[in-house]
């Protein structure tokens, strides 16, 4: 389908092509349209014809006079002294006088017919002489008729042209007015649906016309606005909702061992170390619903550099063995890999599979980085391991422990404070590098989380 833009200007191309035309019409009239020879042989007629009406008032008895002259010539008889009988039309006597002596009418017979173009005070005529069928009657006959320049020509159709151009162009702007407006149709229409939307239900969509142009385009661009409200609205909501919900456990921990401590001021000390406890558990869950509500709300996709993934994993790995000084965290399977990530979200992927294995592990994690291959001959992704002798993870729950706020059974962990939404955050991310991720048996005895990103080209 064409653009709307496309249709006005063939609107506006059919309205030029259509004055243009009719111009040419005008312009281009009959008259115009002769060309010399032609022009001429019209003369060359009507000199014949006027020879044969004086032969016939001579046969009659009656003087030779012009009868009926062609519209636009001018036209002359010379008697038999070589002087004029009779004129008609725009030449003076003068004018004719110049003609007889550029054409030495004395010396034509009755069978002499001459034409050719003469200038006469700078306006050219086609001017056809004819010596007379009957001498006695007269002597030749002269026919002119200017010829019109194109200028004159013009001129004399202009308020033709003006006009035809004025309706042509009207009609152009009243096709035009027609077609924006049926095509404006659709964008009222999803303009007074948009109106209609509230917060109350981002639900509804617009109905998008498919016509193919910039008007389906600005519905398609409507809905993902809408889309994007949607999320940013349930985001917000959903927020709101987890945060009441999961605060209310570290909020009424800390008000119990506060009383507690207030109760028995020799316990002040255990209390307060408790209390803080579960204020860092309350601070991890904010920034984990931080993280998932920016996230639920803007799905921008973030930029993407080359990082070196090995030197990223190490300094996560430092980090969270300076977190959990009691276990073994082992490296050695982590290989120089480099590839376009968005370095914060990988980090934040490594940083949270490292906090998840610590917690459940009963002394060591190990992490492993390589490279993966796709499909053959496609260009290599990469592939981290992140490993633990803990319990494990049952089959039956390795899907659910992605969701938000999922706990297994509490025995599987030695450490208490857990948000659930570590590993749901995990998820968003590595979808979002267009990955997967996946937990499966270790060898060492517990879970191993598998992420592996391919290249999507």
């Amino acid at each position: 389908m064409r653009s709307l833009r496309a249709r006005i200007v063939a609107l506006a191309a059919v309205g030029v092509a259509v004055s243009a035309t009719a111009a040419t019409l005008l312009v281009v009239h009959r008259d115009w349209r002769l060309e010399d020879a032609t022009l001429l042989d019209v003369v060359m007629d009507e000199t014949d014809r006027l020879d044969r009406s004086v032969a016939q008032q001579f046969d009659d008895g009656e003087e030779a006079t012009i009868d009926v002259p062609v519209e636009g010539d001018a036209v002359a008889i010379f008697g038999v002294d070589g002087e004029t009988v009779d004129t008609a039309g725009a030449l003076s006597s003068r004018d004719f006088d110049q003609l007889a002596e550029e054409f030495e009418i004395d010396t034509l017979s009755e069978f002499d017919i001459v034409s050719d173009d003469v200038e006469i005070d700078g306006t050219v005529f086609a001017v056809g002489v004819t010596g007379c069928i009957e001498p006695a009657a007269c002597e030749a006959i002269v026919v002119a008729r200017e010829r019109s320049s194109f200028g004159s020509h013009v001129l004399d159709r202009i308020a033709w042209i003006l006009g035809i151009v004025l309706l042509a162009t009207l009609l152009a702007a009243f096709a035009s007015r027609w077609v924006v407006g049926r095509s404006l149709r659709p964008v009222d229409r999803m303009r007074r649906e948009v109106d209609e939307i509230t917060t109350d239900d981002l639900s509804r969509r617009v109905a998008v016309p498919t016509t193919g142009d910039e008007v389906e385009a600005l519905g398609t661009s409507f809905n993902r606005t809408i889309d994007r409200l949607e999320r940013g609205v349930d985001a917000q909501r959903r927020f709101a909702s987890d945060a009441a919900h999961e605060l209310r456990s570290p909020l009424a921990g800390v008000r119990a061992v506060l009383e507690v401590g207030q109760r028995h001021p020799d316990r002040v000390a255990e209390s307060m170390a408790t209390a803080i406890d579960q204020i860092d558990r309350a601070s991890r869950l904010i920034d984990d619903l931080l993280v998932l509500a920016r996230r639920d709300g803007d799905r921008t996709p973030r930029e993407r550099k080359a990082v070196d993934l090995d030197d990223l994993v190490a300094s996560e790995v430092r980090e969270a063995a300076s977190r959990y000084p009691e276990l073994a965290f082992d490296r050695r399977g982590v290989t120089p890999v480099q590839a376009f990530v968005t370095g914060p979200s990988i980090a934040r992927v490594v940083r949270n599979l490292l906090d998840n294995a610590a917690v459940h592990a009963r002394g060591r994690v190990r992490v492993r980085l390589g490279a993966a291959m796709g499909r053959p001959g496609s260009e290599l992704g990469w592939e981290l391991m992140v490993d633990d002798d803990g319990p494990g993870v049952p089959p039956t729950e390795r899907e659910r422990i992605f969701e938000r706020f999922a706990r297994l059974d509490e025995s599987r962990s030695r450490h208490t404070g857990g948000t659930g939404l570590g590993l749901a955050i995990v998820r968003d991310l590595v979808t979002e590098h267009g990955g997967t991720v996946l937990v499966t048996d270790s060898d060492l005895g517990g879970a191993s989380f598998v992420v592996r990103v391919l290249p999507t080209g």
